[in-house]
């Protein structure tokens, strides 16, 4: 399975990164959104988190990425086996 990402939609920052980047910043995308749709369902409060701060440059919605935390191995290795089956 290949991710397709087409650069001429991308801004101009991101063309210009490598393709595994791009889909580690995807991968990481999905997962917050799901991160934060599961807070949601369950009506916890998203600013309240144990592992990351309260901060003005976040959403603050530390939660979010608390709960993430667990689950990023499944990205990365996700985009590792993509990545070598691609060569």
């Amino acid at each position: 399975m290949s991710i397709l990402i087409f650069r001429d939609e991308l801004p101009e920052v991101t063309r210009t990164m490598p393709q595994i980047q791009l889909t580690w910043r995807y991968g990481y995308g999905f997962l917050e959104g799901e991160c934060r749709s599961a807070i949601n369902a369950v009506g916890l409060e998203p600013s309240a988190g144990f592992l990351h701060e309260f901060s003005a440059y976040q959403t603050k919605q530390s939660l979010v990425y608390d709960l993430e935390e667990p689950f990023r191995w499944l990205i990365d290795t996700s985009v590792l086996k993509l990545s070598s089956q691609e060569h």
